[in-house]
């Protein structure tokens, strides 16, 4: 039989290691521990409607003291007779205390934190500059208390304004207010996962507000003169090379109207590359902003002397792909060679966006051949304005991924060479899916059938690695020798050299269904463009 007394501090000084002794709550004992002399009061009881018999230690003597393990033992004899889990208890109600306290700095600052490996410095500070403007006095108040209303509301006001506060000069409320959201969105889902909120209070708001809604990209293309403009206007933003091939000058630059430093800054020279390269080739822009020098053979390689550039295509289980050169996607290769950048990708990630330095015209002779060298001077031997300028060895590179975000290109390509819009109205924004797109449609018009467009787009339909043979090097021989006509066939239908002899109309939606194409099944007609679902 247990005999219960009435806790006193004599009676607790007396108990032996490994000795229990009860107090007159029956759920409440004290022990003393044989590591470290230690008394501690523990608390054990049934969980009522239940078979869990937990035993818990409250804490230790005298640090707590007798009143104190008393108060706790009743309390948890209330949740047993309860059915309650005295310990899961108070971890959800630590778990509520902490929804309550963490405010939306904190989430930030942490979830910056868990995407620090994967988002590049100029991201990070980004969405902590737009969140802390558009949420400013939000910042320090509980995160869960951020309800639909409330932000609905600042969405409003930020969408509405023709100038965001404490932006001197600075216009774009709009575009602040939904890349807030965006960000905002991602907080959320953070704070989900880890249980830091409920619920997210942005599923119900954001398709309304469209914040990501993208451009159409069904049957999106560029007639041939919209072709030939945006080549010419890629030739321009190469810039003026010493060797005299191709290009403005940067002064010719700045004389433009609507002219921007990002026209011309180091990373968006590499983005006119990647851009360039999509023109000719439709591939994914994510597919080809992973390029590495090791999958490019400029002259060929040992197994295959045609040259060519492999890639793994992400969006099919990354299966192997292999890519002719035709004679401008060699030269954008031999081009990014020639600068030499300190990254294994072709198209690498440059972090910084200040401008290339300024270039003086050249001096060339009555044959137009360059006389002397090329040197790049600044405008102003003042540093404030020399750090807007950054030479090629100042420069940081990102070595652990190739391009990011292609979005500020695109904007410049668009400002530059259609400032007016698009003339023929078959795409109303420059992007990298229209170029996809282009390719395709462009394809159909030199006469290629839908099963020969799959193949050279690199869709999950592209050849049947078992009919090319199991090795690896028949497969991107194969890929090689039975795309490379095609390509450099597309490539002259680009520029409109093909169109006079052929008298292929595009095919309507209604002609498809008498076509004799093998293959047709991932394709679509809209209105007179020939689009990829894939």
């Amino acid at each position: 039989m247990v005999d219960y007394v009435s806790f006193t501090d004599a009676r607790i000084s007396k108990v032996l290691v490994n000795d229990r002794l009860r107090d007159s709550i029956p759920s409440l004992s004290v022990t003393r521990l044989k590591r470290g002399n230690k008394v501690v009061f523990r608390w054990k009881k049934r969980i009522k409607g239940t078979s869990e018999y937990p035993e818990l230690t409250l804490g230790s003597y005298p640090a707590m003291s007798i009143n104190d393990a008393r108060g706790k033992a009743l309390e948890y004899d209330g949740l047993a007779e309860q059915g309650i889990h005295p310990r899961i208890h108070e971890e959800e109600m630590k778990a509520e205390q902490m929804k309550s306290a963490i405010t939306l700095r904190q989430v930030l600052e942490d979830y910056n934190n868990f995407r620090l490996e994967f988002n590049a410095p100029s991201t990070i500070k980004q969405r902590t500059d737009t969140i802390s403007l558009v949420f400013e006095d939000y910042m320090d108040k509980p995160f869960n208390k951020l309800s639909n209303s409330m932000i609905v509301n600042r969405y409003q006001e930020w969408r509405t304004q023709r100038k965001a506060p404490n932006r001197k000069n600075k216009n774009g409320s709009p575009h602040s207010a939904k890349l807030a959201m965006r960000y905002l969105n991602s907080l959320f889902n953070y704070a989900l996962s880890f249980e830091l909120v409920e619920k997210n209070p942005m599923a119900r708001i954001l398709k309304p507000m469209q914040v990501y809604k993208k451009a159409e990209s069904k049957g999106i293309y560029l007639k041939v003169p919209e072709c030939k403009k945006l080549y010419e206007g890629l030739i321009d933003f190469r810039l003026f090379k010493a060797d005299g091939v191709g290009g403005m000058t940067t002064e010719d630059f700045m004389k433009v109207k609507g002219y921007k430093e990002s026209w011309r800054s180091w990373h968006s020279l590499v983005g006119y590359q990647l851009m360039e390269m999509l023109f000719f080739t439709g591939l994914r822009v994510g597919d080809v902003a992973r390029l590495t020098w090791d999958t490019v053979h400029i002259d060929g390689n040992d197994e295959e002397d045609t040259p060519h550039f492999t890639l793994k295509i992400q969006k099919n289980q990354n299966r192997l792909f292999a890519i002719p050169l035709t004679f401008n996607t060699k030269r954008i290769f031999v081009q990014l060679k020639a600068l030499q950048f300190d990254s294994p990708y072709v198209f690498p990630d440059i972090l910084d966006t200040k401008a290339l330095p300024i270039t003086k015209k050249p001096k060339v002779n009555s044959k137009g051949e360059v006389i002397g060298k090329i040197a790049p001077y600044m405008i102003s031997s003042k540093k404030k304005l020399k750090a807007r300028y950054k030479t090629k060895s100042e420069l940081r590179i990102n070595k652990e991924r190739g391009y990011g975000s292609t979005k500020r290109v695109c904007e410049n390509l668009q400002d530059y060479i259609f400032p007016g819009g698009f003339q023929y109205q078959k795409t109303t924004k420059m992007m990298p899916q229209l170029l996809r797109h282009n390719f395709a449609t462009h394809a159909r018009m030199c006469g290629l059938t839908n099963e020969q467009i799959e193949m050279i787009t690199g869709h999950s339909n592209s050849y049947d690695a078992g009919q090319m043979g199991n090795a690896t090097l028949n497969y991107v021989r194969n890929l090689l020798t039975v795309n490379k006509p095609f390509y450099e066939k597309i490539e002259a239908g680009l520029m409109g050299d093909l169109y006079d002899d052929i008298v292929i109309p595009i095919v309507t939606a209604d002609q498809i269904k008498h076509d004799d194409l093998t293959s047709y099944e991932d394709f679509d007609v809209v209105e007179g463009g020939f689009t990829i679902n894939k």
